[in-house]
């Protein structure tokens, strides 16, 4: 198996080199070093490098993305009850950001309908 040096790692996953640094801080990404003290990035490690990018992209943690490496390729029901869990996740956030929004929207209509004595009715009402 051809093994390649960080940057050529960081270039074939889609990373740049700090990246690969800050998994290798957070042991999510363990690669030994060869004599010279340096790491060489087989696509075994790659392929863990993109995993963890994507992983990240789908809103996981890296303590959640700790979790989704030490499962074992065969253990489906635990990977599926950890999507499910972080759906669930995100449809709360959601629930939380449509409220904000909405809030939002009354005080720019109120603003654009109620304005009195020059008094920004925005900066009244988060006055009060």
């Amino acid at each position: 198996m051809k093994k390649q040096t960080i940057s050529f790692a960081g270039k074939k996953a889609g990373v740049n080199i700090e990246t690969i640094r800050f998994y290798q801080r957070k042991e999510l990404l363990d690669v030994p070093k060869t004599e010279g003290a340096y790491r060489e990035y087989s696509e075994d490690y790659i392929k863990k490098i993109k995993f963890i990018k994507n992983a990240q992209e789908l809103g996981f943690s890296l303590k959640e993305i700790k979790e989704l490496i030490s499962l074992s390729p065969e253990n489906c029901e635990d990977a599926r009850c950890k999507v499910e869990k972080k759906i669930i996740e995100v449809n709360e956030q959601i629930t939380k950001l449509n409220k904000l929004k909405l809030g939002l929207e009354k005080l720019y209509n109120d603003c654009l309908s109620k304005r009195e004595n020059d008094c920004c009715p925005i900066l009244k009402s988060l006055s009060t």
